[in-house]
């Protein structure tokens, strides 16, 4: 049995928190596309079962390599799957995200669906060619051991993840995030004001996430063993508000639905509370302070 010291525990339980946390939260998202069967609710369901994947990967590649279980190979290819499966995870979010909340047309829609899975194919590839020992005149991955352990990883070349992976998520989420904003100003229903609130700070959670990241994956970063950490901390625990904020707000608990009376689907308290079908008609009015017209009508029992 390998030596295990303190910093690769550390790695390997906090890593495996993340990745438990992510499965738990993709159960619930696959819980509610069972009940309601609508496209949003599969694009959430596929969007965080790829998170939930893509953290696994991870922490089953550091696993397997604190304890010399898996040639360097076969942990770089999971590690380069964390990494694709993370892009896809973000191209089923924003297809979510822009039919509730962004509401792009079909030409934006395409720019950044071919951009990002563009992404997806170079990283990818590049990554899968340096894992597996191949030699191309651009290198897109580099392999280095995190700071303070012996657990050797690979991970996009730092301007990859700088120029291209981060901006592309954090402006996508950011969008959201301004939307959200400007949607829970015109809301004046209890119920869909409160769940707005819940997800627009798991939107900002996950945000902060990717955007510590990046830094933890740069190896200049990462070799500063106490810096490592901290980032890794701050992952940790900017993902777990998103998941546990993200579980109160999209999918409402029993407890929580009988304190504010609302239904277990924040995105269909948008449309439907207790027997009546609810229409929210958002102004484009530059005026935020402009309220939300709403549309009341009985739903006749079956």
């Amino acid at each position: 049995m390998a030596d295990i010291n303190t910093i690769e525990w550390f790695y390997l339980i906090s890593s495996s928190i993340i990745a438990l946390l992510s499965f738990a939260f993709s159960s619930t998202m696959t819980a509610a596309f069972f009940r309601k069967r609508s496209i949003g609710s599969s694009f959430m369901m596929v969007a965080f079962g790829f998170i939930a994947m893509s953290e696994t990967f991870f922490s089953i590649s550091l696993w397997l390599r604190a304890f010399n279980a898996a040639p360097l190979e076969a942990t770089g290819i999971l590690q380069s799957l964390y990494i694709n499966f993370l892009c896809l995870a973000i191209v089923y979010f924003y297809y979510f995200s822009t039919r509730h909340i962004l509401r792009d047309n079909e030409l934006v829609k395409s720019l950044i669906i071919v951009f990002t899975v563009e992404i997806i194919v170079v990283v990818t590839t590049l990554m899968f060619t340096k894992v597996l020992g191949g030699s191309i005149a651009f290198e897109g991955a580099i392999k280095f051991t995190l700071g303070g352990t012996d657990i050797e990883i690979f991970a996009p070349i730092w301007y990859m993840l700088i120029v291209l992976f981060t901006p592309l998520v954090n402006f996508m989420l950011m969008r959201m995030n301004f939307n959200l904003t400007a949607i829970h100003r015109k809301i004046t229903d209890a119920v869909a004001k409160r769940g707005t609130i819940y997800i627009n700070y798991s939107v900002i959670a996950l945000t902060m996430s990717i955007s510590f990241l990046t830094p933890f994956l740069i190896p200049q970063v990462n070799n500063i063993a106490w810096l490592a950490i901290i980032l890794q901390i701050l992952r940790l625990i900017t993902t777990a508000f998103a998941m546990v904020i993200g579980y109160l707000g999209w999918v409402f608990p029993e407890w929580l639905k009988k304190r504010i009376r609302a239904q277990a689907w924040i995105v269909q308290a948008f449309k439907k509370i207790e027997g009546k079908d609810i229409h929210y008609e958002y102004s484009t009015s530059s005026n935020s302070s402009e309220p939300v017209k709403i549309a009341v009508q009985e739903v006749s029992e079956p």
